[in-house]
């Protein structure tokens, strides 16, 4: 089970890993946004800025998402388990955090109650996680 401590903190660091992963990448392009290692051979690019070029490249971004996906879990997991291990351990309350979102447009939607309820719902979800999307 996830803990308080463990979702704060993996939030704030992959966020913040995330950040740094992009912009790491992103300082390592060329300043129009090209990889320096497919260059020809002999030429030379200016690398070490960030702009907008260098920002979207599709590496950088992709590098950013990855460290974002993946280390946010992993820093989560670590925490609650150390956590658990002390028997300091403060469950996450996820029916307060459903509480507390709210919609914001202020219609319903045309959902009939009955597609809500986990007997229907749970045999797409079934369906979903075996064949994918």
């Amino acid at each position: 089970y996830m803990t308080k401590n463990g979702a704060i903190a993996g939030a704030w660091g992959g966020m913040i890993l995330a950040l740094v992963s992009w912009m790491s990448v992103a300082a390592s392009r060329c300043t129009n946004g090209d990889d320096p290692d497919d260059l020809a051979e002999g030429v030379d690019c200016d690398t070490g800025k960030l702009n907008v070029d260098t920002l979207g490249n599709i590496n950088a971004q992709t590098a950013g998402s990855v460290v974002a996906l993946c280390v946010s879990g992993v820093i989560a997991f670590l925490v609650a388990s150390i956590e658990y291990k002390m028997g300091t351990e403060q469950p996450f309350e996820w029916e307060k955090m459903r509480e507390g979102i709210k919609r914001v447009e202020q219609e319903a939607d045309d959902v009939p109650e009955y597609e809500m309820t986990f007997e229907y719902l749970d045999p797409a979800a079934k369906d979903v996680f075996k064949y994918g999307v």
